[in-house]
């Protein structure tokens, strides 16, 4: 695992193996003709992974390895792949695309925060309607609507 803290983004790498064992006493799945076979499979595999602040990739490998007892002639390598990639859009965008800045300004007494006209319309906020407003942390307020 690899982590840089000054360029945002934490690394990891994930080895790992696997060893199973299969019996089947019916190998060709027939009434009449009955025949065991054992199939062993051997899988190294990896993730490797890397996380920024709102997006991240992952991919992972998995080969293995089957070896039949009776039937080598069956005997595999099979493969598996898989990668994954998110960001968070809506945090940098906003909700369908709806962030805007807002200014804080003085009222009287108090301190009031304008509402973007396009967030009062998506949300049908309209002047003098009543709304809780709540810290979630020292960075976040929450403004829900009454109705």
């Amino acid at each position: 695992m690899a982590a840089s803290p000054a360029a945002g983004y934490q690394a990891t790498f994930t080895p790992r193996i696997s060893v199973s064992e299969e019996y089947t006493d019916n190998y060709f799945l027939t009434d009449d003709n009955k025949v065991y076979e054992y199939i062993t499979t051997i899988s190294p595999a990896f993730t490797a992974q890397i996380l920024w602040i709102s997006s991240g990739a992952e991919i992972s490998y998995a080969p293995s390895y089957a070896i039949y007892d009776r039937f080598n002639e069956n005997d595999t390598l099979r493969h598996n792949a898989q990668f994954f990639g998110w960001t968070e859009i809506a945090k940098k965008r906003g909700l369908w695309g709806l962030a805007s800045k807002a200014k804080v300004n003085q009222v009287g007494n108090s301190i009031a925060v304008t509402i973007a006209s396009k967030i009062a319309k998506f949300t049908n906020l309209k002047k003098g309607e009543e709304v809780r407003v709540y810290p979630e942390n020292r960075h976040r307020l929450i403004v829900e609507i009454s109705s």
